[in-house]
């Protein structure tokens, strides 16, 4: 079994990332893992998936994680993704991947290859 995670970084230091149905601690390993990384980020979470509640937990939860390394500054906004153009363009990233590894169908992701920096597929054990 492959599991997605999509991490998509933009000129302007923002960062969003697609870890569907995965629990937080996964979501933060990822998240860290760019912090350190690249330490001036804008997270932009999207409202459309969870419920005020979780979107909050996760928020506080990423605070958590990322409070001890040294230099971050994390700004976290939560938006709708019918109002932010990079998080319909991480969607439309995250469904093509998907598409490629899941349904065999390389037409979509060919639209943004160029564009891919980096890609990693970690089969999970």
């Amino acid at each position: 079994m492959t599991a997605l995670y999509h991490v998509f970084l933009n000129e302007s230091g923002g960062v969003a990332i697609f870890a569907p149905g995965e629990p937080f601690l996964v979501v933060t390993a990822l998240l860290t893992h760019c912090i350190e990384r690249w330490p001036r980020l804008e997270v932009i979470l999207d409202k459309r998936y969870t419920h005020e509640h979780l979107r909050q937990k996760l928020e506080w939860y990423i605070r958590e994680e990322i409070a001890d390394i040294p230099g971050q500054v994390v700004v976290i906004r939560q938006e709708e993704s019918a109002k932010v153009k990079a998080l319909q363009a991480a969607d439309y990233v995250a469904w093509a991947t998907r598409q490629k590894y899941q349904a065999e169908d390389r037409s979509y992701y060919q639209l943004i290859r160029s564009r891919v920096v980096a890609e990693e597929v970690i089969e999970a054990k």
